[in-house]
């Protein structure tokens, strides 16, 4: 059971590996990148798969690997708290980088999930959040100006600062950074034995 547990948890990380070779087309970037994955899951109450799925959504909108990680920890911040999927957070965030401007159907969504970025643009706007809302319809609110918004959630007085750390204090947190690490052993040990499996 052990000796299977290894070699599954490295054909993952080779399963993840290739397809990010895919993307960045460079073997070694992949590498890299898959690391920082490890590491961010291993201290935080997410798994590595899902946050690999993160990565994919927002490389596939045009974003580096250099930028996929500082936009996990702000959106991780996000979803902890609110109780969303990182992965869903991840794709609205792309789909407002690729049309350059929050619209009214991704402002809709953000609300739905808890999410108050309408209060946020307002406030930093010295508005209220009607005429902010009709700017959103307008199209007069970048990519730039909602993404400053998604970041200031997260900053210290912000309603999800450090929502991270606080779930990774629940048991199930615990738990959940607990398996990110014996999985990151397991691929560790698994690395070694996968060409034998394969032969």
């Amino acid at each position: 059971s052990a000796l299977s547990s290894t070699i599954d948890a490295a054909s993952n990380i080779e399963k993840i590996t290739t397809q990010f070779t895919t993307l960045t087309g460079s073997v070694d970037l992949a590498q890299e990148h898959i690391e920082d994955l490890q590491q961010f899951a291993a201290s935080t109450p997410f798994q590595l798969n899902g946050l690999a799925e993160s990565s994919r959504v927002l490389q596939s909108f045009g974003f580096t690997t250099d930028q996929v990680i500082p936009i996990l920890k702000n959106l991780g911040d996000i979803a902890a708290v609110s109780g969303n999927d990182v992965k869903d957070l991840a794709l609205i965030f792309g789909q407002v980088q690729a049309a350059g401007k929050l619209t009214g159907e991704r402002l809709l969504q953000l609300q739905e999930r808890g999410i108050p970025v309408l209060r946020v643009l307002a406030e930093e706007f010295g508005s209220t959040e009607s005429a902010v809302r009709e700017m959103v319809t307008k199209g007069e609110v970048s990519f730039n100006d909602f993404s400053k918004a998604m970041g200031s959630l997260t900053q210290e007085g912000g309603q999800f600062f450090d929502g991270m750390s606080k779930l990774s204090e629940t048991f199930e947190g615990k738990l959940s950074t607990l398996g990110d690490n014996f999985e990151l052993l397991a691929a560790t040990v698994g690395k070694t034995l996968l060409p034998i499996a394969k032969n």
